[in-house]
C-alpha cells in the first residue's frame, strides 16, 4: 500500500444493519485500511437514492484509494451509483453473493403484498429489470458466489442450484468482471466468513481472490 492508507467502505444487503458489518470492517482495518461502514435504507429507498446517499458518503473520505465490498443488494447499490455519479475515485470492488442477474427467492416471495413492502423499492426495481440497464462498472471487480444452501429461499425447489439459499450461483454473474469465485457459505452467515474476509482482502490487494 502506498504511505496514505487506502480505503474501504463496506455495503450491507436487504434488512441488514450496518452494525452487521463490523467484524467485516475489523477485519479489514486489521489488514492496513481504513475501513467504513456505509449506513442505507435497504427497504424504503430507491436504488438512486442509496447511490446518491453512497456518492457523497465516498466524497467525505479522506483518501486517494477507495475501494468498495459489499453483500448481497449492496453490490446492485454500487452499480447503481457508478450508473448515476460515474466520477468516482480509483478502487476496486468485491461483491459477495450479489444478485447482479435478478432473484429467483424475491421474485417468488414478492407475489404476496406483506412481503413486496418488507422486500422494498430497491428489490422491486431489481426485480422489474433497471440494473440491467447499466454497464459494468469500469473497476477491477471480483463476484463471491455462495453454494451452501442456507436462507430464505432453501426451501424453494425451483431455486437454481447450487445457490447460497437466497441467491443462486447464476444470478450472481455480472459481465466484464475479473474474477468470480464460488465458496462454501450461506446468504447472511456470508458477513461473518473468514474466508470472505480474506479473499476480499487478496483481492484488494492484488487483484485476485486466493487460490
Amino acid at each position: 500500500m502506498s504511505e496514505k492508507k487506502e480505503a474501504v467502505v463496506i455495503l450491507p444487503g436487504l434488512w441488514l444493519p450496518y452494525w452487521a458489518m463490523f467484524l467485516m470492517r475489523n477485519r479489514l482495518a486489521e489488514a492496513g485500511y481504513d475501513a467504513y461502514v456505509f449506513r442505507y435504507h435497504t427497504v424504503i429507498s430507491t436504488l438512486e437514492q442509496s447511490a446518491r446517499e453512497l456518492d457523497a458518503f465516498l466524497k467525505q473520505i479522506d483518501a486517494d484509494t477507495i475501494h468498495l465490498a459489499s453483500q448481497s443488494l449492496g453490490g446492485i447499490v454500487i452499480r447503481a451509483m457508478f450508473h448515476y455519479f460515474p466520477n468516482q475515485k480509483p478502487g476496486r470492488i468485491v461483491n459477495f453473493v450479489p444478485p447482479h442477474k435478478g432473484s429467483y427467492t424475491a421474485a417468488y416471495f414478492s407475489r404476496f403484498a406483506v412481503m413486496r413492502w418488507l422486500l422494498g423499492k430497491s428489490i422491486a426495481q431489481l426485480l422489474r429489470g433497471l440494473p440491467g440497464q447499466w454497464k459494468t462498472p469500469p473497476r477491477e471487480i471480483g463476484i463471491i458466489a455462495g453454494d451452501w444452501p442456507i436462507g430464505l429461499g432453501m426451501f424453494l425447489k425451483n431455486l437454481p442450484a447450487p445457490n447460497d439459499g437466497v441467491v443462486a450461483v447464476t444470478e450472481t454473474m455480472l459481465p466484464g468482471i475479473k474474477q468470480h469465485k464460488v465458496v462454501r457459505i450461506g446468504h447472511t452467515p456470508s458477513v461473518i466468513s473468514k474466508t470472505v474476509a480474506e479473499n476480499i482482502q487478496n483481492f484488494l490487494q492484488l487483484g485476485r481472490f486466493l487460490a
